[in-house]
């Protein structure tokens, strides 16, 4: 079967690109085996997946009278949803549950007895809403969950996770399991978190962005299996293609040391050596003469080949031209670049596109100098750190070219390359790539159709605690007063500090260190943000929450939300704990009470991805409204 994909991206691309960290690696093949075995297929799921599959299909068919082929439908579906898929269900079959005895409660599969959906990369909707599964849960499953040493029952989602209030962490830290459960107890939303939220990354990049939750992004695969092994990262070898056939290392050998030391075509206009790029590379089968084009500061891009010791630069060349030759080898012979390279059209605004003669095959953009100078590898890692946009941005120094290859027979993957001139050649010094994300056909969603709810109107709140929360918050973004911000804040959340404190920082150990902290993060936090003239610019209001936080009504309703908080739960945060290990106590039997406590809750609006929301709870100390306690929520 002929599958000829297309590539749709319109990345938001931190700033400007790289804003997920996709590492580039070649997978490692069997030893025994002669030619990679190209994975994500229906046939190489486990016995349980498959079960999973066929129902959900025969449901689907039995719907809509239109038999699917489940081997077909897998396998044309995008890539991350087959990750998505493949990551969250081996997680589950590889949690093992049992009980205060130690005694075996099954697997965290056993849970799950119907597919409903799965979403994998959707574009424009929030990081809760993308790379999970939606399932119906097996009887007796909330009964496992709540007996069960290995999942703890936490506090109920507020603002993520819509529909599905009851969440379960998995024990042990990031990565790890969240099944978040309906009301009724007969669904639930499964995703897996593989990065933890700190103090104050979070506040601008950091849980909520999708890389938490999808599998390809970063290293997560490696933390995937350092707690459940045995996934393999079939989706990311070098350019995205699969290992067809081996490839001659002597004559890489001989071609390595034959790489011209300038590009043949670096001096001309950079549309004109991008194409000579292409044409060395997929079509004279020269991949050393492609080779030219990168630049030292590339390398960088690849990671070690172990994870323990430095990036061997020495071997970075060979990689790169080996990887290549994989590509030659998975195409064959073409007799043209059209059908192989396929224009991806980028839509940031910052770029500015550049007109040249074969958009189809490559799409070519100018970025800003600030922001191409701020993009570099490290070990791997892309590493961006754009600083704020100077009174005059400069283009024409920096381009990206972003095109998609494609095999035909296998997906490719979407290749973004980043070039700057060097010594009067062109060079590439930076490049990434993005799974395709264009199938045929997308995976049916099974969910009930959900009854709209009306929001409550807003109560009145306390306008000496408003004034305060206005104040603060415009000392910290507005102003920059961030030397102000600690009078706002009371002694009782400095042990808050400690929660969310980023590995290797050492505890804030004194009131002076507490407040150093606070002032140094929400620093970091506006410098990231950007300047901004008001609060609406910089921040955006949470949409919903439980049902016994009231919104409030205030003059910056379109900034950031004010929450009327009953007094028991007010009474129960505490900064002794972490908040998902504890879940909120019940209403007393009078029923909740309120004026006591209130909480302010937003998202910065900060560039590169998006951030968690922050909780911080207001309550009187020396007859002053200050915060008193702080919750990073996140899916």
């Amino acid at each position: 079967m002929k599958m000829h994909l297309r590539s749709r991206f319109g990345l938001f691309l931190g700033f400007v690109l790289f804003g997920l960290s996709l590492h580039p690696r070649s997978i490692p093949a069997d030893p025994g085996d002669k030619a990679f075995e190209f994975m994500g297929t229906y046939e190489s799921l486990s016995a349980p997946q498959r079960a999973l599959v066929d129902d959900f299909l025969a449901r689907f068919n039995k719907v809509t009278g239109k038999p699917v082929d489940a081997s077909e439908l897998y396998r044309n579906s995008p890539i991350s949803s087959r990750t998505t898929f493949e990551a969250v269900t081996h997680a589950l079959s590889r949690s093992k549950l049992t009980d205060a005895q130690g005694a075996s409660m099954g697997s965290a599969l056993e849970l799950v007895a119907k597919l409903d959906a799965v979403k994998g990369q959707v574009r424009n909707c929030r990081g809760d809403q993308q790379f999970r599964i939606y399932v119906q849960l097996a009887p007796g499953a909330i009964d496992t969950l709540n007996k069960c040493q290995e999942f703890h029952r936490g506090a109920d989602n507020t603002v993520y996770h819509k529909g599905y209030p009851m969440s379960y962490r998995q024990s042990g830290g990031a990565p790890s399991i969240q099944i978040s459960v309906s009301t009724d107890g007969r669904r639930a939303d499964i995703d897996v978190d593989y990065r933890s939220s700190k103090f104050p990354s979070a506040l601008v990049n950091g849980h909520l962005s999708s890389t938490n939750s999808d599998v390809r992004a970063g290293n997560n695969v490696d933390r995937h299996n350092n707690r459940w092994s045995g996934l393999l990262g079939w989706w990311r070898n070098l350019f995205g293609l699969p290992t067809t056939a081996e490839v001659d290392d002597k004559r890489l050998n001989e071609s390595e040391e034959l790489i011209p030391k300038v590009p043949r075509a670096g001096k001309g206009k950079i549309d004109t050596a991008v194409l000579d790029f292409l044409n060395a590379w997929l079509l004279e089968q020269r991949p050393e003469m492609a080779m030219a084009y990168f630049s030292g500061a590339s390398f960088q891009c690849l990671q070690p080949t172990d994870p323990d010791k430095p990036l061997d630069l020495g071997m970075a060349p060979f990689r790169i031209l080996k990887s290549m030759a994989e590509v030659n080898k998975s195409l064959g012979t073409p007799k043209s670049l059209r059908g192989i390279c396929i224009g991806v059209p980028l839509t940031n605004p910052s770029l500015r596109p550049v007109q040249h003669a074969t958009p189809d095959l490559f799409r070519l953009y100018s970025l800003p100098e600030h922001a191409g100078a701020a993009i570099q590898c490290d070990a791997g890692e892309l590493q961006v750190d754009v600083p704020p946009a100077p009174a005059k941005v400069v283009y024409g120094k920096y381009y990206i070219t972003s095109f998609h290859l494609d095999a035909g027979e296998v997906p490719g993957a979407a290749i973004y390359l980043l070039w700057k001139k060097e010594s009067k050649y062109w060079k590439i010094r930076a490049f990434k790539l993005e799974p395709d994300e264009a199938p045929r056909a997308e995976l049916p969603d099974l969910r009930p159709a959900e009854a709209a709810v009306a929001a409550p109107p807003p109560v009145a709140g306390n306008p000496v605690m408003i004034n305060a929360a206005t104040d603060f918050l415009t000392a910290w973004l507005v102003t920059r007063d961030t030397a102000r911000c600690p009078e706002f804040i009371s002694p009782r959340l400095y042990p808050c500090l400690d929660l969310y404190r980023p590995e290797g920082t050492p505890l804030a150990d004194s009131p002076e260190a507490a407040v150093r902290r606070i002032v140094e993060g929400l620093a970091k936090a506006s410098a990231l943000l950007g300047p901004v003239t008001d609060l609406a610019a910089a921040l955006r209001p949470v949409e919903h929450v439980a049902d016994l936080l009231l919104f409030v009504a205030h003059p910056q309703e379109k900034a950031f939300s004010i929450l009327s908080v009953p007094d028991h739960i007010g009474d129960a945060c505490g900064c002794d704990r972490i908040p998902e290990k504890n879940q909120w106590p019940p209403v007393p039997p009078e029923g909740p009470k309120y004026g006591n406590y209130y909480a302010t809750a937003f998202q910065l609006k900060a560039e590169g991805g998006e951030a968690a929301t922050a909780f911080f709870l207001w309550s009187k100390d020396g007859g002053q409204w200050k915060i008193s306690w702080m919750y990073i929520d996140t899916p």
